[in-house]
């Protein structure tokens, strides 16, 4: 009982247009049920659209879908997406903006097939067939995530987190992982038209301005379509643009009063451009990082391999003088003859580094030059000898 009244409770709060989207593909899922009508005659084909002339297909492949977990996966979605949309732009702009993302998804689809076909000799994608609201809802979640200020980042199913701004794309690319089935090129369509829509590119030919908006909701009586919409009780009214939210910035943003901070900032095609530009930065030096990360991967670290290497050998080298310094030191306190004992040295000792021949002598090259430690003067072999005749006692 609980369930059903809280389920009433969150329907009752849905605003008119997100109502309306849902009610419109459920409808068509319903009638697609019960009729079982041929759906490659309603899907995205952008052979058909261009050559056929079914120009119907750019609309009706958008509330079409292919079976009921399509249909509750994309309106789960949509019901979260549009109601935040729909609550901070207002009705009339949220119902217009959605009208012209299913028009412009379905172009910009056709064109990247037709390009493909026509540049890189790939006519897969004109002969291919593909439905449902998913195109649209990239396009609103572009729109989304950057209208959203509260964070920014976002999980991406819980696996990673991404800024905002790169959430849409990241999105893509896992669905497109685990569920290789489904289109991307009508997905990245709808982030396409979803980013031409955020930077303003059509604004002013598409998309009326706030202040016509505004007029028509108070001439709504002349109206019966727009007076039913506005009666809704969920109705949301055009956000006011006061001179403030108006005044364009150094960087070309729309700035935002206090009473205007939940309405997102609007920018400029100029912001477009050094985005795209900011882009093809990154793409770079994340192909330089990979290229350098294979490099060390297959061939080391080049000059820091080389530094590590020539530190080993002096470390080892100096191992070696210690040794033969130990050795040398034994055979001058087990020897009983008087020999001068010669400067010390590198030299070079038979049986590997650090040890001595049968004879417990160091056997060294007299013709090559010493290197290593230096000579000790007269006082200082004094000081070591009395150092040696103390530790032989106390042993």
């Amino acid at each position: 009982m609980s369930s059903n009244s809280s389920l009433s409770s969150m329907v009752s709060k849905i605003p008119p247009t997100t109502m309306g989207i849902l009610g419109l593909c459920t409808t068509i899922y319903l009638v697609q049920w019960i009729t079982d009508p041929y759906v490659h005659h309603y899907t995205m084909c952008p052979r058909a659209v261009l050559y056929l002339h079914e120009y119907h297909r750019i609309l009706t492949s958008c509330v079409f879908h292919g079976g009921m977990g399509h249909l509750v996966t994309n309106m789960a979605s949509t019901f979260v997406l549009s109601t935040s949309l729909e609550h901070s732009r207002g009705t009339f702009v949220h119902l217009i903006s959605t009208l012209w993302a299913m028009i412009l998804t379905s172009l910009v689809y056709i064109c990247i097939a037709w390009t493909m076909n026509i540049i890189l000799d790939h006519s897969s994608l004109m002969y291919q067939h593909s439905l449902g609201f998913s195109g649209v809802l990239f396009h609103m979640c572009v729109l989304e995530v950057n209208a959203s200020s509260s964070t920014n980042t976002r999980s991406v199913f819980g696996l990673m987190n991404v800024p905002s701004y790169l959430y849409p794309i990241a999105l893509l690319i896992i669905l497109q992982l685990f569920m290789p089935q489904i289109s991307f090129v009508g997905h990245l369509s709808g982030i396409i038209t979803g980013t031409l829509e955020l930077y303003g590119v059509y604004h002013d030919v598409c998309l009326p301005s706030n202040d016509y908006l505004q007029s028509l909701e108070q001439q709504s009586q002349q109206f019966v379509f727009i007076k039913w919409i506005i009666k809704h009780p969920n109705f949301v009214k055009t956000p006011t643009m006061n001179a403030d939210y108006a005044t364009h910035s150094n960087d070309g943003i729309l700035l935002g009063s206090s009473s205007s901070t939940r309405h997102p900032q609007r920018r400029t095609p100029r912001m477009l451009l050094r985005a795209i530009w900011n882009g093809i930065v990154l793409l770079w030096k994340l192909i330089k990082d990979t290229l350098e990360t294979l490099k060390v991967c297959l061939f080391g670290y080049g000059t820091t391999a080389t530094t590590t290497t020539t530190t080993t050998t002096n470390a080892n080298s100096n191992n070696t003088i210690a040794s033969s310094w130990m050795t040398f030191s034994w055979s001058q306190n087990n020897t009983t003859t008087n020999t001068s004992r010669p400067e010390l040295g590198t030299g070079h000792v038979l049986g590997g580094v650090g040890h001595s021949n049968n004879n417990n002598t160091i056997l060294d090259d007299e013709d090559d030059d010493w290197v290593g430690l230096p000579v000790l003067s007269s006082q200082e072999e004094q000081q070591e000898q009395d150092r040696r005749d103390t530790e032989s006692q106390l042993l």
